[in-house]
């Protein structure tokens, strides 16, 4: 997590660099520097370390010794692996004891106070780090290479000091971390220090990474409550669609159910037989299962997920499914379900510090609280237009299906090129239309019991806005708000001193949802020929019989305009409900 480290790994007990074995340490900075630390531990209770001690030849901190280490180290610059690309001037030899030095200087060396390196030193002395110089009086004195690359940490911390600066470290980056985590994180370096079968395997920076990851947000990893079952074709391209991004926002937990479904065939793909997700995720994998996922074929992503196992191997006694699955996540097959209700912050805080290797993975967030940092550094699912793969997003337009107040279904496809549309489609509306067709708009079901009924509406001819007509029956013409509603079917424009004083069907219709209309008389006109006198002299007598003008002024009455096809010209007017 230190930004000025771009990259690092580490092993343990390796052949070849004499008796400073104990740790090897590649690291390069942001700024280019190179360096390989090569450390000898020295754990004693209380005698500190003697300055003659180091002089002498057969002792168990001879400067002879390690002087000797060094050059075996240089030496195998050029035949041992992990040494390639390696000079000499970046190697780093050190001491590392938990007690003391006794004795500044004797008449062959001078010891010297150093910068502290902080990425090693855990000394909570100041001048705890020493460097070691001949003296001049020195008659056998120590090869100049040797020394300018050797240090000496003393009072280094004790291991019940060691886990506490972790603890301390963890604490400083993440707020209400779980203590398991700690003990977890400590247990996954003890045992890789160890090594399987006397082996230890080399660990880089984007491993500790995801195993740290992994560790932290276990706590929060949820178990399938609920599984789909569908076809595996649509499992497929709800797995592909979510993979295909960082992260996944879900605001219901009833939403999980196909996810957790997708999930479940894709591990029984791996695994060659059926899994029941009802029983624990620790339950032990069988020999069969295990077999099929470590006889990969050279499918590349069993492959990957095989290499993910067999390195969780060296700290799991055996498998599990839930190991299963969590290697299927670190090698983004399947994307990680996180519960964030309770600490919302934590999770993304948690993504936030490990997004370097978190754009290689997918996660599946319950009730995350969105932070303009987590939309920037990672993809981020919003709706079905992010997905920018033109095949997958035809495939999701092609198997999805909405109908509109129960009519007939219709395929997303259909709205393909309206992004206004789609971009309605979030991560919970895809999860819907998933697991069956959307349907928009209040549906009508017909009762058991139901009688149908035609109810004619009246049909009345131009002639209704004659003048001798215009008030005739008008109280059997007049809804609950006293408005009259005559729609002429017209092609010409209605008069150009009309056509500004009109209100259109969506206003009018608007202030009638919020009951805010009045008695106006309103007329409701669409275009057909020759009706244009017709309608201004019925405008005219409603003017003279009702007192009011064409304007908007309160109290007055107006033209709402309806623009309609022209069906056979047929002459009418429709009285709407």
């Amino acid at each position: 997590m230190d930004p000025k480290v771009a990259d690092f790994w580490l092993v343990s007990n390796t052949e070849g660099f004499g008796a400073f074995d104990d740790i090897i340490f590649w690291i390069e900075y942001t700024d280019k520097r190179k360096i390989l630390y090569c450390i000898q531990l020295k754990h004693k209770d209380s005698k500190p370390i003697q300055v003659a001690e180091l002089l002498r030849d057969k002792s168990k901190n001879s400067l002879k010794k390690y002087q000797d280490s060094y050059e075996e180290i240089v030496q195998n610059i050029d035949k041992i692996a992990i040494l390639k690309d390696i000079s000499a001037n970046q190697i780093v030899t050190i001491l590392c004891t938990t007690v003391s030095i006794a004795g500044a200087q004797t008449d062959s060396i001078i010891l010297k106070s150093r910068d502290t390196i902080d990425l090693i030193n855990t000394s909570s002395k100041s001048n705890s780090v020493f460097q070691i110089f001949n003296s001049a009086t020195s008659k056998n004195p120590f090869k100049g290479n040797f020394l300018e690359n050797f240090y000496v940490f003393e009072c280094q911390a004790s291991a019940t000091q060691l886990d506490r600066l972790i603890k301390n470290e963890f604490y400083s980056h993440f707020q209400d971390i779980d203590n398991t985590v700690l003990i977890t994180v400590v247990d996954y370096f003890a045992k890789w220090s160890v090594g399987k079968s006397g082996k230890i395997t080399r660990i880089f920076k984007k491993d500790v990474q995801r195993m740290l990851l992994e560790f932290l947000l276990l706590p929060h990893c949820m178990e399938p409550s609920e599984v789909a079952g569908k076809e595996d074709e649509m499992f497929n391209l709800v797995n592909d669609t979510l993979t295909s991004f960082n992260v996944t926002a879900i605001t219901r937990e009833n939403l999980l159910k196909n996810i957790f479904g997708s999930i479940k065939i894709l591990l029984e793909k791996h695994c060659g037989t059926p899994l029941n997700f009802q029983l624990s995720w620790n339950i032990h994998l069988s020999s069969q299962q295990t077999d099929n996922l470590m006889n990969a074929n050279d499918q590349q992503e069993k492959q990957l997920l095989k290499t993910f196992l067999q390195a969780r191997q060296r700290y799991v006694p055996y498998l599990t499914l839930k190991d299963v699955y969590l290697s299927a996540w670190q090698s983004r097959i399947v994307p990680l379900i996180i519960n964030c209700n309770i600490y919302q912050n934590s999770v993304e805080e948690i993504l936030l510090k490990f997004k370097e290797v978190a754009k290689d993975m997918s996660f599946v967030l319950l009730n995350p609280s969105y932070t303009a940092d987590l939309m920037n550094d990672l993809t981020v699912f919003k709706s079905i237009n992010d997905v920018k793969d033109g095949t997958l997003l035809f495939r999701n337009l092609d198997n999805t299906y909405v109908s509109l107040q129960g009519k007939h279904c219709m395929q997303l496809k259909r709205f393909r090129e309206k992004t206004m549309i789609l971009e309605q489609i979030t991560p919970d509306v895809y999860m819907i239309l998933v697991d069956g067709v959307l349907r928009i708009g209040e549906t009508y079901e017909i009762e058991n019991y139901y009688i149908k009924r035609q109810i004619s509406r009246p049909m009345l001819r131009m002639e209704v806005l004659e003048k001798s007509n215009v008030f005739k029956n008008r109280k059997s013409l007049l809804n609950q708000h006293g408005d009259i509603f005559l729609m002429i079917e017209c092609s010409n424009d209605i008069p150009y001193k009309y056509k500004n004083n009109t209100m259109e069907l969506g206003d009018y219709l608007k202030s009638a949802a919020e009951d805010k209309v009045n008695d106006e008389i309103y007329i409701l006109t669409a275009y057909l020929k020759h009706t244009n006198k017709i309608i201004i002299d019925a405008a005219t007598h409603l003017n003279t019989k009702t007192k009011k003008s064409c304007t908007r002024d309160e109290n007055k009455w107006a033209f709402i305009r309806v623009v309609i096809f022209e069906r056979d010209r047929r002459k009418f007017t429709r009285i709407l409900d």
